[in-house]
């Protein structure tokens, strides 16, 4: 027989969090609450909880939780796991937003031996061209212009990847009570696409814009859905994109660019984000070769 399986809900600096554990009970010390056995999705798909992947970076090593019971909203036993939550406190609102996620670890960089090899041909080379310029005096009103670093440029540039071939669709699945709460109160539903790319490590070391973050912004767009869309299946297409072959270049898959998929609600009835939905990341082939499909849901509406 398989172990109970607990969703608990507890109160931490101003936040609800919501995390599942196998185990429940009166910790050994007093007036705490011991929550062990902490359970977690393993994502081997395309779809990422960017709160999940939050909750096992803060507790994945964590044997028990010792909580204090004041803090301690409810504990219930569920037959099976939801999805895991960071909420204010105040409005219920999720406070993780998705982003595209780092890719793998880049590798570490060469050994000081192999850099050494690496600048042994310009080394070399900068000695003679000093040497030369030394005997020969003639040369010393050019050497200036011959020794002058060129302005920062990719190593190759490519050719922009075919806007004609890179369109995509995305198919949106609402639950019966968030398509009702859309559809009443006139809300939109706004599906938001973010093309990128990894900096690769020559992007770093020439310090290009944007290549201190984990990934390089190629292109960003948005489809909006209303009314009469959804009513029925919903339906985000994404025109093609033609991107910029200097931008790709800076990236360490030139040819295989990134896209990173969220749907979230319009707020044109409240000022909060009505939906909890998936989330898509992967590479714009894999958008491209059949629909993306999400699934949304209203807030909060497993609880109910």
């Amino acid at each position: 027989m398989s172990k109970p399986l607990y969703k608990v809900t507890f109160l931490n600096a101003g936040k609800v969090y919501e995390l599942y554990a196998r185990n429940v009970a009166s910790g050994a010390l007093w007036g705490f609450t011991e929550v062990s056995e902490l359970v977690f999705d393993v994502h081997d798909g395309l779809v990422i909880d960017p709160t999940e992947e939050r909750l096992r970076d803060e507790f994945g090593n964590t044997r028990a939780l010792h909580l204090p019971m004041h803090s301690i909203v409810r504990v219930e036993e569920v037959e099976r796991k939801g999805q895991s939550a960071i909420r204010d406190a105040s409005t219920g609102e999720k406070v993780v937003t998705p982003f595209p996620l780092p890719g793998k670890p880049r590798q570490a960089r060469r050994d000081k031996l192999g850099v050494m090899k690496r600048l042994e041909r310009p080394i070399l080379a900068i000695a003679l061209l000093v040497g030369a310029t030394a005997c020969d005096p003639q040369s010393e009103m050019t050497s200036a212009s011959r020794t002058e670093a060129p302005p920062a440029t990719p190593a190759a540039v490519v050719p922009s990847t075919e806007a004609a071939s890179n369109a995509f669709d995305v198919e949106v699945t609402l639950t019966p009570a968030a398509r009702e709460r859309l559809v009443s109160q006139h809300e939109s539903l706004i599906v938001s696409a973010e093309y990128f790319g990894y900096p690769s490590e020559e992007a770093e070391a020439q310090h290009v814009p944007g290549s201190e973050n984990p990934w390089l912004t190629l292109h960003r767009a948005q489809v909006v859905l209303e009314g009469e869309q959804l009513r029925q299946a919903s339906t985000a297409s994404f025109a093609p994109v033609a991107f910029d072959p200097k931008q790709l270049a800076w990236t360490n898959a030139p040819d295989a660019p990134q896209v990173n998929i969220n749907v979230f609600s319009g707020r044109r009835s409240s000022a909060d984000n009505l939906l909890e939905c998936g989330m898509f990341q992967d590479a714009l082939a894999v958008a491209m070769r059949a629909p993306v499909r999400v699934s949304c849901g209203l807030i909060g509406e497993a609880l109910r």
